[in-house]
């Protein structure tokens, strides 16, 4: 799914900005070709310029200097005197015949009532505007024919065209350029947007898998006790002389099954963002008297002591959710007396440590064990949902949710919720709470 969706929004990116890349070129391939195209006009005409100049008031012009004209500015010069022809034969050579063009350039004059075979009926200048012409053989000029009254009595005539094979290769090059540097970016928008997409998606197939592990997994854990719960039910029809035994093995069932569904629905919540907690005043000292009181009974029976430690200042209060707070220190003490009870060196039982300290701009709560610990390659799935350290327990009393709800609820309060080693062996987590919130 995400392979095939990969494909679409790097099409769709590339089409969409393929489009841009392209008018933009387009922009400036136009805005190129009409600069050429003025440039070349504007060659011309300070080309006619020095030619009128020097057939109107120069004494004389010679072969050498109109070759040099010719070839330098790709110029085809036609002058006459009283019509007869300047004996040049011209230097620049033309796909189209040079006579050919010449008529051209007269006929096309006359139609703007220049004639360079008719004396002007004034002794002013004549001239026609700037013409294009095209050739025999795809080839195109500009034109400019001017008459204008000899200092000898007679007249002077004088065609004058410009080819303009320069200025189409360099237009030619210019597409070439364009269509190159189109394709090349767009082939460049393409690898970019393949992989952009792909890294964008990533978190959403990482999201997806862990979504599929979180249902297969809920799946598993509710299985269970289902199995339980049919089969005590069946026992309970087939032999009613156990059925007390067999309704508590029910309702254990149950209670289980209720716990890991409201962890479920904390969890889901969560990650829709669709729960809040109450923002009220906590005092934490009491909170963690409280919590100690609760537990301190639990731990005797299970022969581990839990300690509590707490600054002598009181601590500042907690802008926050009281039973979700207790919910956090529950789960952490209960982790602990599940998972990090260690045996001292006179054999008895290490303890439980609760503690909170104060610092510039956080309050620290912790619990500490003096378990196995956990291995560092471990640590980063501590916080994942169904992960537990020992695969292979059989207390299925833990289902491997709780410190995924705990870190939630710290996120919900603003904090956070550390892992780290403690001293000497076993697991420290640690609820950090910003000092702005209290």
């Amino acid at each position: 799914m995400f392979h095939k969706l990969r494909k679409k929004l790097t099409l769709a990116y590339t089409v969409t900005t393929g489009m841009v890349l392209v008018c933009v070129l387009a922009v400036i391939l136009y805005t190129t070709e009409r600069s050429i195209s003025e440039r070349n006009i504007e060659n011309f005409e300070k080309n006619i310029m020095e030619l009128s100049s020097k057939l109107q008031y120069g004494s004389s012009i010679s072969q050498s200097w109109l070759t040099d004209q010719e070839i330098e500015n790709q110029l085809i010069i036609h002058i006459e005197e009283n019509t007869v022809p300047f004996l040049f034969p011209g230097s620049y050579t033309t796909k189209t015949d040079r006579d050919l063009l010449v008529e051209k350039a007269k006929n096309m004059a006359s139609k703007q009532q220049v004639s360079p075979d008719i004396p002007p009926v004034s002794t002013s200048l004549q001239k026609t505007d700037i013409m294009s012409l095209n050739g025999e053989n795809g080839d195109s000029y500009l034109a400019y024919v001017m008459v204008t009254p000899s200092q000898t009595g007679g007249f002077k005539s004088m065609v004058v065209l410009h080819d303009n094979r320069q200025k189409k290769m360099q237009i030619k090059n210019g597409r070439i350029l364009f269509l190159t540097t189109g394709l090349s970016g767009i082939a460049a928008i393409f690898l970019v947007s393949w992989f952009f997409v792909g890294h964008s998606l990533k978190p959403l197939a990482k999201n997806r898998e862990k979504q599929n592990e979180f249902i297969a997994a809920a799946s598993h854990e509710l299985r269970s006790p289902l199995a339980v719960i049919q089969a005590s039910s069946s026992a309970v029809l087939e032999d009613t002389s156990r059925s007390g035994e067999f309704l508590a093995t029910i309702q254990k069932e149950c209670r289980r099954m209720g716990r890991l569904v409201n962890d479920m629905l904390v969890l889901a919540s969560a990650d829709t963002k669709g729960w809040h907690v109450a923002r009220e005043q906590i005092d934490m000292d009491t909170l963690l008297l409280d919590i100690y009181e609760h537990y301190e009974p639990l731990c005797s029976e299970k022969h581990v002591p839990l300690c509590i430690s707490l600054p002598d200042e009181p601590l500042p209060p907690v802008l926050g959710d009281k039973e979700r707070l207790e919910q956090i220190f529950s789960i952490l003490i209960d982790n602990a007396l599940t998972y990090g009870t260690g045996k001292g060196g006179t054999g008895r039982n290490l303890p439980v440590e609760l503690r909170a300290e104060v610092s510039k701009h956080h309050l620290c709560v912790s619990v500490a064990d003096h378990g196995p610990g956990i291995t560092d390659e471990k640590k980063p799935q501590v916080f994942d949902r169904f992960f537990r350290t020992d695969q292979s327990r059989r207390d299925k009393s833990h289902f491997g949710l709780g410190l995924s709800v705990a870190r939630e609820l710290a996120h919900l309060h603003d904090g956070t919720l550390t892992l780290t080693d403690t001293a000497g062996g076993g697991c420290t987590f640690t609820l950090r709470l910003k000092r702005g919130n209290f």
